[in-house]
């Protein structure tokens, strides 16, 4: 079942030259890029997460609003004396992220229509765009920002539906990224007024707002400053599902911050190919998502340019972080100064750099496992580099997935001809055992006893 003599460990020198070499290839593919985009973001521990890494919780609550936002362009044909009554009335479940609204969403295929509360005349009363009736004219028509008061445009977008709110989304692209999808297509740009840690920083423009936790004071100071301005119609809480970070066990954020990521894109259709000849256990396994965008421990071996930020990733710096990597393992990357780390040809050219901090995503290090088996085995015409990958149902979105898309990308061929997925040792409360959750029992004081437990023995533990 396994070579024992010789096992493969990711915090090995040898095993991480492998993996920069294969971090190496899918650059030269041209899967790796840098973006400014929004992330799941866990401010309780400063990092960006992976799908993988994500706990869905159904009863998270989340003050919801709806707020007015005043048109003052409009392209709709409107009556006499609508013009200066007119609002758009927006949904939101996070109301911390209205300060990073950029524009408003409305789906073409919706019908819109100007309503009157109490049945009043149009001449006298506010008027709200909701979704009920055709109004092809609403899109470009320009309203007033709710915090910083600048003039922002409604735009279209697909994924708009009207299944919940009024069919007039607030489109924040550095908190979403359908949001960012949306506005990336009009080159509205991405603003993100929010720290590693969660706070708000001095860019979101209002004092009251600055140095606020978004998901806890920063979003009260929110709402509380749209009630000053008669901005607020309805505040509700909101019970529905929402990710947490699966260490911490703490909400996340969606938060844009400049990532690396691998863009397999170009790659998901073959890979899925690929999966038809693997033979799964159980076979209900096969359904489970594909998450084809991974970010990226091992350093990523990028260095950026003192005065414009503009990375540094080439063949040749590459190559000679690789060269280092063999005499000093990742750790070099760290220890050594940046002179050191320069590829020779970057020395003496003008300019100054200095290496990057991102790492390489765990589920990177541990999914091109396959590269050390493949060179211990020295296969070349080969189906499948091993016959068995066996973990729990969790690793299907985990190191199973990060090894088909390492492998397929660089060999074009899956990394295993089967996959075994087992089940998980239950709490008393009917959870799977977790050392997060507090729930484990000691496989030692199952053989061989505790304080106020009987000894079982090594056959019961194995059952």
């Amino acid at each position: 079942m396994g070579d024992w003599e010789n096992p493969y460990r990711t915090l090995d020198k040898e095993y991480e030259v492998r993996q920069l070499q294969v971090f190496h290839n899918m650059m030269k593919k041209g899967y790796i890029y840098r973006q400014n985009k929004p992330v799941h973001w866990s401010p309780s521990s400063r990092t960006a997460l992976a799908e993988a890494e994500l706990e869905y919780h159904d009863d998270h609550q989340s003050k919801s609003v709806y707020v007015k936002l005043s048109v003052i362009n409009s392209t709709l044909n409107s009556q006499e004396g609508l013009k200066d009554n007119l609002y758009i009335l927006i949904w939101t479940t996070t109301p911390w992220t209205l300060p990073a609204n950029q524009a408003v969403a409305i789906n073409p295929n919706i019908e819109y229509s100007i309503v009157c509360p109490n049945n009043d005349t149009l001449m006298t009363q506010n008027n709200y765009i909701i979704a009920t009736k055709r109004l092809d004219q609403l899109i470009g028509t320009t309203y007033i920002h709710p915090i910083s008061e600048k003039q922002c445009k409604i735009i279209d977008a697909s994924h708009i539906t009207e299944e919940s709110g009024t069919g007039l989304v607030h489109i924040a692209p550095g908190h979403g990224m359908e949001d960012y999808e949306a506005c990336k297509k009009f080159d509205i740009p991405t603003f993100c007024p929010v720290d590693e840690f969660g706070i708000f920083t001095s860019e979101v423009g209002e004092s009251t707002f600055e140095g606020k936790l978004v998901l806890t004071d920063g979003t009260l100071a929110v709402i509380e400053y749209l009630k000053k301005r008669n901005s607020l119609i309805k505040e509700e809480n909101f019970k529905h599902k929402y990710p947490y970070d699966w260490r911490t066990k703490k909400p996340i954020i969606l938060r844009a911050t400049p990532q690396w990521f691998a863009n397999v894109e170009a790659i998901k259709q073959q890979a899925i190919k690929l999966l038809e000849d693997v033979k799964m256990v159980p076979k209900s396994a096969r359904y489970r998502s594909l998450y084809h965008e991974v970010n990226g421990g091992v350093p990523i071996p990028v260095f950026y340019e003192s005065e414009t930020d503009v990375p540094l990733l080439t063949d040749s710096s590459v190559e000679h972080i690789n060269e280092i990597f063999k005499k000093h393992g990742s750790d070099g990357w760290w220890e050594l100064d940046d002179q050191e780390l320069l590829a020779p040809e970057y020395k003496n050219n003008g300019k100054t750099y200095r290496k990057g901090n991102d790492t390489m995503d765990v589920w990177f290090d541990s999914g091109v496992s396959w590269n050390f088996i493949l060179e211990q085995t020295k296969k070349k015409d080969f189906k499948a580099i091993a016959d068995l990958y066996l973990e729990g149902s969790d690793q299907h979105r985990g190191w199973f997935q990060f090894s088909l898309l390492t492998s397929v990308a660089v060999n074009d061929k899956a990394p295993y001809s089967t996959l075994i997925t087992h089940g998980f040792v239950m709490g008393e409360q009917d959870q799977k055992m977790s050392k997060s959750l507090g729930n484990v029992i000691n496989p030692s004081t199952i053989i061989k006893g505790g304080k106020n437990e009987p000894a079982y023995g090594v056959n019961v533990l194995r059952l």
